[in-house]
């Protein structure tokens, strides 16, 4: 819920998408994204999400925000982050 805060608070024009498992990877449902720009949020410091986007998909993100301390992203420092990705 705190991208979709942040994309809200940064006033940004975009698609939010939260796969809600990743075995079995769902590609059928993320291939109509192939060529997007896309910007991976996730909580894991490896990486491991914009690996399977990669892997699985073909889908290459222009960059990747990651927070791996155990606590939730806060959606007013998620948005700056954002803005910043998007160039706002």
């Amino acid at each position: 819920m705190s991208v979709r805060e942040a994309v809200i608070h940064a006033d940004l024009s975009c698609t939010v998408v939260q796969p809600i498992y990743l075995q079995p990877f769902p590609s059928w449902k993320l291939k109509k994204y192939v060529g997007r720009k896309a910007v991976v949020v996730e909580q894991n410091s490896t990486g491991q999400l914009e690996q399977l986007l990669r892997e699985k998909n073909g889908i290459t993100p222009v960059s990747s925000i990651r927070q791996f301390d155990g606590l939730p992203f806060d959606p007013v420092d998620l948005a700056e982050q954002l803005q910043k990705v998007s160039g706002k």
